[in-house]
């Protein structure tokens, strides 16, 4: 098959994408695909498509179009052009629009196939705030959270926190993954700076109880639930640069949680993965506290696919290799 691998965008998570992009490309040509890695953000000029744009899908690589920064639309219109010309496109894209939803829709208006969960699901993932709320309706324990506006007083936001959520608690993004912008508050004081650089930049941040736990990550492919991961950071909290930085963090695999909390994790997961209406594969994070109880925190619906990316290492765990686990997701695409 001719498949489009994106990879890039223009989202604070691109480097982690272009690198998961190419060992994904790589691997699907030597399952024998015809595969061309684009950057959405960037597009192919008319330079570089030629007489014949399907000569850009290779078996080798060779014709990869080169990296560099788009303009003002996530999405060009010489990658959609790309994208229509494939049997499938795999959505290798972190945050931004390539994960809440937007790339998928547009990809529906075409009525092309590609991987992973679509439009609505994304974006019911994406937005941490709404599935949360989704997930604890269905039964699932979650931990507290409230969201901060930047129209809110600084006075306001920190009353806001201490009555909703209490200290210590976790910043974020309602939306983001790989850890980016999250930080741990342990006072209203840590609250005050964390906004000071939020307003200062108009986003949007959330507050969620901090609950001290071991963390798990555990992945859904094709309704099989994987082995789970314990992450067990070296030192400080499970940040950008921990889980990207070789030996950061122990990543312990199958998780060393007994068969017992192993079948309810997965349960529970299944359950998550329905609730939210997710397609092919998707891998959660959850907390196991002191007492044995399992805190659902979020779901990525297109997880990492670098030598240190937890899918992968979960699927090895389970018997996968990684160009197996690439097939395996490429299947989504026709369900």
């Amino acid at each position: 098959m001719n498949i489009v691998v994106l990879a890039g965008g223009n989202s604070p998570e691109r480097a982690v994408s272009l690198a998961s992009g190419r060992l994904v490309s790589a691997a699907l040509r030597r399952c024998g695909h015809r595969v061309l890695q684009l950057d959405p953000w960037r597009g192919v000029t008319a330079a570089e498509t030629g007489r014949d744009p399907t000569s850009l899908f290779t078996c080798d690589g060779s014709a990869d179009p080169p990296e560099g920064r788009g303009g003002e639309a996530a999405v060009d219109g010489s990658a959609v052009r790309l994208c229509r010309l494939a049997d499938a496109v795999f959505p290798v894209l972190h945050g931004g629009a390539g994960e809440n939803g937007q790339l998928q829709a547009m990809l529906d208006c075409f009525a092309v196939p590609y991987a992973g969960s679509g439009y609505a699901a994304s974006l019911l993932a994406m937005e941490k705030p709404l599935s949360k709320l989704i997930l604890r309706r269905g039964g699932l324990l979650t931990p507290d959270w409230c969201e901060l506006t930047p129209g809110e007083t600084v006075e306001a936001a920190v009353a806001h926190v201490s009555a909703e959520v209490g200290f210590p608690c976790v910043l974020k993004p309602p939306q983001g993954g790989s850890s980016l912008g999250v930080t741990v508050a342990a006072d209203a004081a840590a609250v005050v700076r964390a906004l000071g650089t939020v307003q200062a930049g108009g986003e949007r941040l959330m507050a969620e109880r901090y609950v001290r736990g071991r963390e798990l990550s555990v992945a859904v492919l094709d309704g099989e639930v994987l082995p789970p991961v314990e992450i067990v950071p070296r030192g400080g909290f499970y940040d950008y640069e921990n889980k990207y930085r070789p030996a950061m963090a122990e990543e312990l695999c199958p998780a060393p949680i007994g068969a017992e909390k192993v079948e309810e994790l997965a349960e529970n997961v299944r359950r998550a993965f329905s609730l939210l209406g997710l397609r092919g594969y998707g891998r959660a994070d959850y907390l196991l506290d002191g007492e044995g109880r399992l805190w659902f925190l979020e779901f990525n619906t297109l997880p990492g696919m670098t030598r240190t990316s937890l899918l992968p290492r979960e699927a090895a765990a389970a018997g996968i290799s990684y160009e197996a686990l690439c097939e395996r997701m490429l299947r989504s695409a026709f369900l």
